[in-house]
């Protein structure tokens, strides 16, 4: 039923009083039992005026709720219009839901079966991983034993397998990547280039990192994570946004919203939501908190190097830091367990010592992103640092090689980190 005059309708009664079970489930799945300082890779809070629109009940009436329909029709271009100018770009699409959906948009637009793809985004080593896509033939490479993308080795890989796609990005690299010069390489071998920025959107957005939208042939992007927005994926195109490709007559940006098409819509409230992001990331606002970012993560790349921990690449251009813990006993599976016992979520990646055919993760991703967005200070910063330091410190090796875990360290951490994340 439509309810024509909302004002008029009495406040539901609250999740906790009406289904105990489903508020105790939503309090565990949100860390809100035990606060939780959070440090995940992929992580971001969503912004309350995205979430006003999410839960404006004018938004939901189910008769209107439809791609087609007018109301629809102007929040999608609202949305597509302030995308398109946060980036620079000729052409956007905002209706994927996820960064991953997007990645998919994309791929389907420009292979063709068999084609070759050159995964630059893997995190290390040469493994292959595996894909959805598996007619094509997916070629992974990583970075050197510096931690740093190896061009040289991703050129010769290129010329050898004479790639379709080139995909790159920095979804576990803490530094920038050149994306002139993998443009260069991906016209050199008649490529098209891909760059996936889902995890640093926001630094792009505010130029404190490089963007790559006008020289990858298509960017993948998020609406949550830094932007605070909802979870969401965008799909950009700068100056080649008019480009045939060979043997069509269609753009690349037609070829991409044809492929776009296929994907179900997203409701009303979260392309408002959308568009709030979006347009809130153009103003100076926004730009205090890419700087919050930034510093956050410089601080505690600095404070962990300096409580003896080893860096992956020597430190960071962005919101990352990962950590090498290679020769200390700990698996990335094992240190991620550890520190969410602690009350610190992070995320297992691969460093430059993992064997390529082996599925263990040697490293650790940190994040400054939900920090930041809390209004973590320096002095703050350093803190979650050393909680860091304690909670791998108190994982020992004893007699065989056995690891044990010192429960009372871990116990000190959680409260220390409960303190700290507390509103």
């Amino acid at each position: 039923m439509l309810l024509a005059n909302t004002s008029s309708v009495s406040r539901p009664a609250a999740v906790t009083e009406t289904d105990p079970e489903l508020a105790t489930a939503r309090r565990a799945a949100s860390g809100q039992r035990d606060p939780l300082l959070v440090l995940a890779s992929s992580a971001g809070l969503l912004d309350p005026t995205a979430l006003a629109c999410l839960a404006d009940p004018a938004l939901h009436t189910a008769s209107e709720d439809l791609p087609h329909q007018p109301a629809h029709a102007q929040l999608a271009a609202l949305a597509t219009t302030r995308a398109a100018q946060l980036f620079g770009a000729r052409y956007a699409d905002v209706r994927p839901d996820s960064p991953a959906a997007a990645t998919s948009v994309v791929l389907d637009a420009l292979l063709e079966p068999e084609d070759a793809v050159v995964d630059l985004r893997l995190a290390h080593g040469s493994q292959p991983a595996p894909r959805r896509l598996s007619t094509h033939r997916w070629v992974g490479h990583g970075v050197g034993a510096d931690g740093r993308l190896d061009y040289a080795a991703a050129a010769a890989l290129a010329r050898e397998h004479r790639p379709a796609v080139i995909l790159c990005g920095a979804g576990s690299y803490p530094r920038h990547v050149d994306f002139a010069r993998l443009r260069a390489l991906a016209d050199e071998v008649g490529a098209l280039l891909v760059a996936d920025i889902a995890a640093g959107t926001g630094l792009v957005a505010t130029g404190l990192a490089p963007s790559p939208v006008d020289h990858a042939h298509v960017t993948v992007a998020s609406t949550h994570q830094q932007l605070g927005g909802p979870h969401g994926g965008l799909v950009l195109c700068g100056r080649d946004a008019d480009l045939v490709l060979d043997g069509d007559v269609r753009t690349l940006a037609e070829r991409l919203r044809r492929a776009g098409g296929c994907a179900a819509a997203a409701g009303r409230p979260v392309t408002a939501a959308k568009a709030r992001v979006l347009g809130h990331a153009g103003g100076p606002e926004f730009r205090v908190l890419a700087e919050r970012i930034l510093m956050a993560a410089t601080v505690l790349a600095e404070e962990l190097a300096l409580l003896g921990h080893t860096l992956v690449a020597g430190g960071t251009d962005t919101q990352l830091c990962v950590l090498d813990l290679t020769g200390t006993g700990l698996t990335g599976a094992l240190a991620e367990r550890v520190l969410a016992e602690a009350g610190v979520v992070v995320t297992r990646c691969r460093v430059p010592a993992d064997d390529p055919h082996d599925a263990d993760c040697g490293g650790i991703a940190l994040s400054s992103t939900v920090l930041a967005q809390r209004g973590f200070g320096a002095a703050e910063i350093r803190q979650v640092a050393a909680l860091v330091d304690q909670a791998l410190r108190a994982v020992r090796t004893e007699d065989r090689g056995v690891l044990a875990v010192d429960g009372t360290v871990l116990a000190g951490v959680r409260a220390a980190a409960r303190t700290l994340a507390r509103p």
